[in-house]
């Protein structure tokens, strides 16, 4: 019998007994039935792995990295050619299972003498031993060795699998640059989370941040400006505003290609899928400052130190193709992920009107307005990609002119984009202001006396700031369905692959701040877009999230504590 339908027999019967405070796991698993007593990791604790299976090695180092670090247990991992037997004791076994249908699912069993992690492939492996790493004292992600702790997890047999393949972050390192450290730390905690892809917004009109061999000027002019922030003003209370006000020298910074290899494997080892973004054909200006003569008036064109939407775009003439094309072929030797991320969203088309290039380009390709040249310019981006090997998915403006075959969309301006390109036959991803943004405010209503002000909410100590009048609270986000229940058109759910949820720097220059909109935020998006509806119950998440948040402290993250559930007074 499969084990899935196996535990299903049981599990309703063991709801009662599923304690947040014990199995305290987010996102919360399709099935779990819990049991008495614990598995505790020692010294002689062994990890067990299929011979000949690098990857299922790959699947035990994030676990295995925290009990070396934090534990000061350095575990051995030992290949078996038959599948050891319950007399083998205090071991954690990792196995491969064909019956299990969903190719990130697993099942995990916990007893006294051993762990049993079982995937259809080694992500599902990977994901049970996240499970563990949760299920262990907070202390485990500590970066340096903790004593006087016994290392154990509650015995319990869980099946699970993820509602979305697609569940994605994304973040943004253009309007504020965050070096690689930040960023690998920021892929640690999807995968902690059990997300699936990591959206790298790569380019921007406030800087290009990845190195171009044939291109250096992308990253020697176009990754810096000359202020970081002209939003701040000298009068602004928030200290860091005034830095950056303060700072006159050129404020930025790019990743080199070694570097992007180095972030792209730290990811890989992490079974998460670096998304690259490249902005096409708006928010380009400092691709311009760098080669103007890719622009329709030649320039000059300056890095843009302000935000919003700017009236300089690529220019349709065959030297941008082929520069676009060089860009991309660059991509595609650093990020192995199936689809490449081409923006297409928010660009005027102004420039296109009055230049005798773009006029040519629209009568020589029978085009009937700049709106037909926006989708000329992204079926010219699908079709490169694909002889690549790529596939293009883009903001959902991508639609605008006719949609390019085998592209998928990222719908940001509500959903309804999303479900026009599903029903024709396009993946799509969910991703609205609605519910996806968090550079908006997690709450605009005081709940604990230190974290609003009169514009909405910001960061106490001063360190952050968000000023939207309308927030996306912790509920909110928990009750956000790509797909929801009421679609009945199986095309259509079939097609709509998942969500994500973007993190736009504007307002959020430092990591202190990027860790305050996206914390514990994140957790309720990973459960929305994991757990399946039935389980989904808030009021048990905050539960489970009160356990977790403890992790969050070791780990150092400066989460908003305005929407978590208050603790009974003892």
């Amino acid at each position: 019998m499969n084990v899935f339908i196996l535990f299903s027999l049981f599990a309703r019967a063991f709801t009662e007994g599923e304690s947040a405070t014990r199995y305290h796991i987010i996102p919360r698993p399709v099935q779990l039935v819990p049991a008495e007593g614990e598995f505790t990791f020692n010294a002689e604790t062994r990890f067990l792995i299929p011979k000949g299976t690098e990857d299922m090695k790959r699947a035990t180092g994030s676990l295995a990295e925290r009990l070396r670090v934090a534990a000061n247990l350095d575990l051995k991992v030992e290949e078996y050619e038959t599948f050891p037997t319950e007399e083998t004791k205090n071991v954690v076994i990792l196995k491969l299972d064909d019956t299990i249908e969903n190719k990130e699912g697993y099942t995990l069993s916990i007893k006294e003498s051993q762990i049993i992690s079982t995937g259809k492939l080694p992500q599902g492996c990977f994901h049970g031993l996240t499970t563990v790493r949760q299920l262990l004292p907070p202390q485990i992600e500590s970066k340096a060795p903790v004593a006087d702790i016994t290392w154990q997890v509650p015995q319990c047999q869980i099946v699970d699998y993820p509602l979305y393949s697609y569940r994605g972050m994304m973040l943004d390192v253009c309007r504020h640059f965050t070096p690689k450290e930040g960023v690998k730390r920021y892929i640690d905690l999807l995968a902690y989370h059990k997300m699936s892809i990591f959206h790298f917004h790569l380019t921007e009109d406030q800087g290009w941040r990845i190195e171009i061999k044939k291109y250096p000027k992308l990253t020697e002019i176009g990754a810096w400006r000359s202020r970081a922030n002209s939003l701040y003003n000298e009068n602004d209370d928030n200290s860091v505003g005034r830095q950056f006000v303060q700072l006159n020298e050129p404020y930025g910074g790019f990743f080199t290609q070694e570097e992007i290899k180095e972030i792209v494997a730290y990811a890989t080892d992490r079974f998460i899928i670096v998304q690259p973004e490249l902005e096409i054909p708006g928010h380009v200006t400092a691709a311009l400052a760098a080669y103007p003569e890719l622009g329709c008036t030649g320039g000059p064109y300056k890095v843009i130190t302000s935000w919003g939407i700017f009236s300089d775009v690529f220019c349709a003439k065959d030297t941008t193709f082929q520069f676009l094309e060089d860009v991309w072929d660059e991509y595609a030797a650093l990020f192995p992920g199936p689809m490449y991320h081409m923006g297409g969203d928010e660009c005027p088309k102004g420039r296109w009107t009055s230049c005798q290039h773009c006029q040519q380009r629209i009568k020589d390709e029978n085009l009937r307005s700049t709106s037909e040249l926006q989708a000329y310019f992204v079926r010219r981006q699908a079709a490169h990609l694909a002889k690549l090997g790529k596939r293009l998915i883009g903001w959902d403006e991508i639609m605008e002119g006719g949609l390019a075959d085998g592209a998928a969309v990222m719908s940001w301006r509500g959903t309804h984009g999303g479900t026009q390109a599903a029903k024709t036959g396009h993946d799509a991803v969910m991703t609205p202001m609605s519910h996806c943004y968090f550079d908006f405010a997690q709450a605009t209503s005081n709940q604990n006396g230190n974290e609003t002000n009169e514009e909405g909410f910001v960061n106490p100590n001063g360190r952050g700031m968000n000023s939207f009048s309308n927030a996306i609270t912790l509920q909110h986000v928990y009750g956000f369905e790509p797909c929801p229940s009421s679609e009945k058109d199986e095309n259509v759910r079939k097609h709509i692959i998942g969500g994500q949820c973007n993190v736009w720097t504007e307002r959020l220059p430092a990591q202190s701040n990027i860790d305050y909109n996206v914390f514990p935020r994140m957790a309720s998006m990973c459960e929305a877009l994991w757990t399946n509806k039935e389980r989904k119950e808030y009021d048990h998440f905050q539960d489970r999230l009160n356990e977790i948040i403890k992790a969050y402290d070791v780990l150092g993250i400066n989460y908003c504590k305005m929407q978590l559930k208050k603790l009974p007074v003892p």
